[in-house]
C-alpha cells in the first residue's frame, strides 16, 4: 500500500511523513524522479507500505496509481505562517542557487540600519504579495496556497474513505490524538498505539531540530526554522496583510483560521518587533552580499 502525505510546501509535510514512516515502519519516498531507485527497492519491504511525500495536485499525483491501493493524509497550514516560513527557507543558505525576486532584492540592498522598518516591511510585502497571487516564487510548478487546498478538499469529498485532512496547528497542539484519529479513519488502526507514541517522540519537531544541529546538518535545521504557530504575527503589519489576495483572505475564513477580516486592522501599522526585524534584515543583507560576491 502507498500512503501519500500531501500539502502545500512548508505546511508540515516532511514532519508528518517522518512520523508516519516510524509508525508504519515504512520507507519515505519523495515524489520526484531522483527517487526512482528507492521506488525500485520498495518491493522488498516486509510490511508492503511506503510513505510518499508530495506537493502535487490530484491529477498530477494519482494518474499512475490504482485507486484501491493508496491512502492520503492531507495537511494544511495558515497561509501567513507558510509565507514567513517560505520566505526564510526558499531563499536561505540551504537554497543558494534559487533566483530572488527583483523588488525584494532592491528592498534589502537599500537597507542600512538594523531598525530600518520601511525596508523590512517592503521586502516582506513584495514576497508575500507575490506568493499570495502566484504561489511560492521559487516553486512555480505548484499552484497557489488557496488553489492547492481547494482542489484537494474538493477531491476528498468524493474519496472520503481514502482521504483525511490534518491541520498543522492541530498536529502541533495534540500530535498523538490527531494522528490516531486520522489513522483510524483511514482504516489503518492495526498499527499499535505504542509504536505511534514512539514515532511521535522520535520525530517531534524539537527533537529533529536538535539532532540536526548536533550532527551539524545546518541545511536540515534551517528547514525546521521555528515551527511556531502564529510566527507571522512577528512580521506582518497592516500593509503586508493588505497585499494578500482576496482568495487567500476568503480561504483563511473558510478554514477557520479567522472568522472575518478584522484581524488586519488589529496589526501594527508600521512597527515590527525590533528583534525579529533585525534577524530578518541582517540575515538577508549577509545572504545577498554572499550571492553578489
Amino acid at each position: 500500500m502507498t500512503i501519500f502525505v500531501v500539502g502545500f510546501p512548508k505546511s508540515g509535510n516532511t514532519w508528518l511523513s517522518k512520523m508516519l514512516c516510524h509508525a508504519f515502519n515504512a520507507v519515505l519516498v519523495d515524489d520526484d524522479p531522483s527517487q526512482l531507485e528507492v521506488n525500485d527497492r520498495l518491493d522488498n519491504l516486509q510490511n508492503d507500505i511506503r510513505i510518499v511525500k508530495s506537493h502535487h495536485l490530484p491529477e498530477q499525483l494519482l494518474k499512475n496509481y490504482p485507486t484501491d491501493e493508496y491512502r492520503i493524509f492531507y495537511v494544511y497550514r495558515d497561509f501567513r505562517d507558510v509565507s514567513i516560513s517560505a520566505l526564510f527557507y526558499f531563499n536561505g543558505p540551504v537554497n543558494q542557487g534559487l533566483l530572488l525576486d527583483k523588488n525584494f532584492c532592491e528592498s534589502i540592498m537599500h537597507f542600512s540600519d538594523p531598525l530600518d522598518f520601511q525596508a523590512g516591511r517592503l521586502a516582506i510585502k513584495n514576497y508575500v504579495g507575490q506568493m499570495s497571487d502566484h504561489g511560492i516564487p521559487e516553486l512555480s510548478q505548484f499552484s497557489t496556497w488557496s488553489q492547492h487546498i481547494e482542489t484537494w478538499l474538493e477531491w476528498g469529498k468524493t474519496h472520503s474513505n481514502q482521504f483525511q485532512t490534518l491541520t498543522y496547528s492541530d498536529l502541533r497542539a495534540d500530535t498523538e490524538n490527531q494522528l490516531a484519529r486520522a489513522i483510524k479513519k483511514l482504516g489503518l488502526e492495526q498499527f499499535i498505539q505504542s509504536l505511534l507514541c514512539k514515532a511521535i517522540e522520535k520525530e517531534s519537531f524539537e527533537t529533529l531540530k536538535t539532532e540536526f544541529i548536533k550532527k551539524k546538518l545546518h541545511s536540515n535545521a534551517s528547514f525546521l526554522r521555528s515551527g511556531i504557530i502564529g510566527d507571522w504575527k512577528n512580521y506582518y503589519t497592516q500593509e503586508i496583510a493588505e497585499a494578500l489576495s482576496g482568495s487567500v483572505m476568503l480561504k483563511l475564513n473558510e478554514l477557520g483560521f479567522e472568522t472575518d477580516n478584522l484581524w488586519v486592522n488589529q496589526l501594527p501599522k508600521e512597527k515590527l518587533s525590533p528583534q525579529n526585524l533585525q534577524e530578518f534584515m541582517l540575515f538577508w543583507k549577509c545572504r545577498l552580499k554572499h550571492l553578489l560576491s
